[in-house]
């Protein structure tokens, strides 16, 4: 997915379910940490439970959070 710079991905007013790869762009997760390339969201935090807002223009995969598990056991 590609979403603008200013974009709410996640809040706990909007949430998301699974877990998100960053492909490009920078993120922010409640303010105080950024991610970016090759960060994944969601899975050290719920988020239903932070607020991810695109600090610049990102592109993302959205990943069901069994998926990601099931890939990363083999």
């Amino acid at each position: 997915m590609r979403l603008p710079a200013g974009a709410v991905v996640a809040s706990p007013d909007e949430p998301r379910a699974g877990v998100l790869l960053v492909l490009q762009g920078v993120l922010s997760v409640d303010e105080d940490d950024e991610r970016g390339p090759g960060h994944v969201i969601g899975l050290w935090e719920r988020l239903d439970e932070v607020t991810v807002r695109a600090e610049t223009d990102v592109r993302l995969v959205a990943v069901d959070l069994a998926d990601w598990e099931a890939a990363q056991t083999g």
